[in-house]
């Protein structure tokens, strides 16, 4: 794959995972100029997140029909003017409206890179290249909140979404310059048709359920980090802020091993299924276990993001790979997994936290991911 497409791919899932954390460290001057509550700025990346869940398999099936790139450069487009539109907007209300037109132009961006990848990267090399594509999301969750925490105290919190429609736009020009292979367009027009084609491939129902379980109860429990790690550990909020950024560093290295642990264990099967353990036993570590030292939550962030890291870019690009004609609807639908997760574990944590406290919330995830290793299993070695 050369540079300058793997590169803009980079890009834009680094676009998707900025957005979903972006206004978290700006929420105190956000609810300032727009005169809301805090809890009221938390709803941009809450609407963000659902409407991107339930737009993805709506809008799945056209990229099938129509091709990637008709898809992915009006998207990134039109994300880029949403963050004008944010970044303009004078109320809570045009704001949101921005957020929501955001979160479905998401819906089209992530899963349309990702087919991207399984289109033009055979399935040898394939692991590896979409490690290296879905490290954007994770730098993303290490970089965007740092900058933009930086520009809300040092300049205004505007000027974050400016540089976010800036690299989006960037996305869109170098995506629209790709030469990319022709598809074989799917007859499927009907998005209900499109999903039920989609669930007929053999083996694409278990694994889009390993998604939801393993994947999104991962990444929702990386959403409670710091909040856990001050609650059982009792650490400062700057402690808690450092340990959250050494595990996105931790799962930026997990995409990176991709290449030799798929060497080490010569089969994609036994490559997820240790990634979903480790991602298991690593929560565990962090969110259940005592922790008599500090060595303890590191290396269960270690064995964590390792796991998830390393594991996760696989079982997405097996994934895409079977899907053939129904790829750009499968991976619709795999997003879509991912961000119910995010918002089960959101919902739970929102709902249940106070009551049986972070070592609940994670019992239940491990758990869930958990039956996700019993599908795993279950399925046949590719």
């Amino acid at each position: 794959m050369r540079t300058l497409r793997l590169g803009s791919l980079i890009v834009s899932t680094f676009i998707i995972g900025s957005a979903e954390v972006v206004a978290v460290p700006m929420s105190s001057e956000m609810s300032r100029s727009l005169g809301r509550s805090v809890q009221e700025i938390a709803l941009f990346p809450a609407v963000y997140a659902i409407l991107y869940a339930v737009f993805a398999p709506m809008l799945g099936s056209l990229s099938d029909r129509f091709g990637r790139k008709a898809m992915l450069v009006p998207a990134l487009l039109g994300f880029a003017a949403t963050m004008l539109g944010v970044a303009s907007s004078r109320t809570f209300q045009g704001a949101l409206i921005g957020w929501a037109l955001a979160g479905i132009c998401a819906a089209v961006i992530q899963p349309n890179t990702l087919a991207i990848v399984n289109d033009v990267v055979p399935l040898d090399k394939a692991p590896v290249a979409m490690g290296r594509v879905l490290s954007g999301l994770t730098v993303s969750f290490v970089v965007t909140p740092v900058v933009s925490s930086f520009l809300a105290t040092r300049a205004h919190w505007r000027i974050a979404y400016v540089l976010l429609a800036a690299v989006a736009l960037t996305s869109s020009i170098a995506i629209l310059r790709l030469q990319l292979p022709r598809v074989p367009a799917s007859q499927t027009l009907s998005p209900w048709a499109g999903v039920r084609a989609a669930l007929a491939i053999r083996g694409v129902g278990r694994r889009l359920g390993m998604t939801f379980l393993w994947i999104g109860s991962s990444a929702g429990l990386a959403a409670i980090l710091s909040e856990t790690v001050r609650r059982r550990f009792g650490w400062s909020d700057e402690s808690a802020g450092i340990f959250a950024g050494f595990f996105g560093l931790c799962t930026v290295l997990g995409n990176a091993v991709i290449g030799p642990f798929v060497r080490w264990f010569q089969s994609r099967k036994r490559m997820v299924l240790s990634g979903m353990v480790a991602t298991a036993a690593g929560s565990a570590l962090v969110g259940l276990m005592p922790a008599p030292s500090l060595a303890v939550p590191v290396i269960g962030v270690a064995i964590w993001t390792l796991g998830y890291g390393a594991g996760g870019p696989v079982h997405q690009s097996v994934l895409g790979h079977i899907a053939g004609s129904s790829r750009g609807m499968v991976t619709a639908l795999n997003a879509s997994a991912i961000n119910l997760g995010i918002a089960a574990v959101a919902s739970l944590t929102g709902s249940l936290l106070d009551r049986i406290g972070v070592e609940g919330v994670f019992g239940m995830a491990v758990g869930c991911m958990l039956v996700a290793v019993g599908l795993a299993a279950s399925i046949s070695d590719e």
